[in-house]
């Protein structure tokens, strides 16, 4: 399985939909961002979503950042999602 990290992350048992907000409901995008902080594998949460993750992921919450942060992110730093690394990233979700 190449992504058996997932089996592992604090989001296993949560609702899909909780970390697919709609564009507003910041309860729910509060509660899915609770949920990473202290998730054991947040860092491989945010290099799937920078390197692999499928156009719907990446619109997403994922390692407790949005698609518009990890975007932001990206243009700054002047890369591609397929070629980012968290570690490079410097990031602190908000």
């Amino acid at each position: 399985m190449p992504n058996q990290w997932m089996s592992k992350g604090a989001c296993k048992d949560w609702p899909t939909s909780t970390f697919f907000p709609e564009k507003g409901d910041h309860r729910t995008l509060k509660l899915a961002r609770s949920i990473c902080e202290e998730c054991p594998v947040k860092t491989e949460c945010y290099d799937y979503a920078l390197e692999e993750a499928t156009i719907i992921e990446l619109l997403g919450v994922w390692a407790g950042t949005t698609q518009k942060c990890r975007t932001r992110i990206l243009k700054e730093k002047g890369r591609r999602a397929s070629r980012a690394k968290y570690h490079d990233l410097d990031l602190v979700p908000t």
